[in-house]
């Protein structure tokens, strides 16, 4: 006689499906394809639903402890850092290139904003020489919450930036429309 499942054995099998539907829907949406592992580790499950989410056009909120970044300057709006206000503290706009790793996979996102509600630099690394890039450490202040959202010609960076410029605007949606034909091209191949 076989025994029954567990409810935690149920809990894990819904979770299980959960993942794959996520990573299904993941792989179909950034045109990406490789089999559904076993199991999934909890930064893999928890990475997956965020991007489930971002790509269903939604905005993920959270808490944060640190984030470090490297910022390339660039002519088209992709590494942008936007201080929001104060001298020493203020909110934190930034757009870059992401992507998660499931099972050794990485599947690309595309250019993500993020929101940090309220931080400051707490360090400034060296300089990055070769690739003209800045990094540097962020930290939270009175509120360690931050919004993230995938920016796309429908959801772009300046819609929470006020003042952006009417050039950047256009730039913004310029890069977004040469990104998105690249993609197509891609997605033919």
């Amino acid at each position: 006689m076989c025994p029954l499942p567990t409810d935690d054995d149920v809990r894990e099998i819904e979770t299980y499906i959960f993942l794959v539907e996520a990573l299904a829907r993941v792989q179909e949406k950034t045109k990406t394809s490789f089999p559904a592992p076993g199991e999934f580790s909890q930064d893999e499950a928890n990475v997956l639903t965020w991007a489930d989410h971002l790509l269903q056009g939604e905005t993920v909120m959270g808490t944060w402890q640190q984030a470090t970044l490297t910022l390339h300057p660039t002519d088209n709006g992709r590494d942008l850092l936007y201080k929001q206000t104060g001298d020493e503290a203020g909110a934190y706009i930034f757009a870059q290139q992401q992507g998660i790793r499931i099972a050794g996979q990485v599947i690309p996102l595309g250019v993500v904003g993020t929101h940090l509600l309220s931080g400051h630099v707490s360090e400034l690394h060296d300089e990055d020489q070769a690739n003209n890039a800045i990094r540097i450490t962020l930290v939270p202040d009175d509120s360690n919450e931050y919004e993230t959202w995938l920016i796309t010609p429908e959801a772009p960076i300046y819609d929470v930036i006020p003042g952006v410029s009417r050039r950047f605007r256009k730039e913004s949606t310029e890069f977004m429309r040469r990104n998105d034909e690249l993609l197509r091209r891609l997605a033919r191949l």
